[in-house]
């Protein structure tokens, strides 16, 4: 089960790397489906990453 949760976690960041989480964050915009769409990711999984952070 804790493999599991590395490989997650792995994958979440180098999928949505913190970086450009917190500089579109810091962005003039209006949804989170915007900063989803930008780093070409779903909506709930971003949710989910920014969790995980």
């Amino acid at each position: 089960m804790m493999q599991v949760k590395r490989v997650r976690n792995w994958g979440m960041e180098h999928q949505v790397p913190k970086d450009p989480l917190e500089r579109l964050t810091k962005a003039d915009v209006d949804s989170d489906y915007e900063i989803a769409d930008d780093l070409g990711v779903q909506a709930d999984y971003l949710h989910r990453v920014g969790f995980m952070y």
